[in-house]
């Protein structure tokens, strides 16, 4: 009887948390951020959810699993590419 015979030992428990959610990820999230604003292409974001979709997956999340995860980054790049462009502060009118 071989270890792989054994239940309990191929048994592997979901992924639940993970150690570091993709929007937390400042590099990225600002790369990709810098390049949307520069580049003339919007390539940027699409290749950062590939590679933080593949990076999921790996951690053996499905893909309904990793959607939030994915939209927190999302909304992590835009905000990013708001503070970077001066939108996040207030408008200062005329006196």
């Amino acid at each position: 009887m071989s270890v792989d015979d054994l239940p309990l030992f191929a048994w592997r428990p979901k992924v639940k948390v993970l150690a570091f959610p993709p929007a937390r990820r400042a590099r990225l999230v600002r790369i990709t951020a810098v390049r949307l604003l520069t580049e003339e292409d919007g390539e940027a974001q699409a290749e950062a959810m590939k590679t933080v979709g593949r990076d999921l997956s790996a951690a053996g999340l499905s893909d309904a699993e990793a959607w939030p995860y994915l939209w927190d980054l999302h909304k992590a790049i835009q905000a990013e590419i708001g503070r970077l462009a001066g939108w996040d502060k207030p408008h200062r009118g005329r006196r």
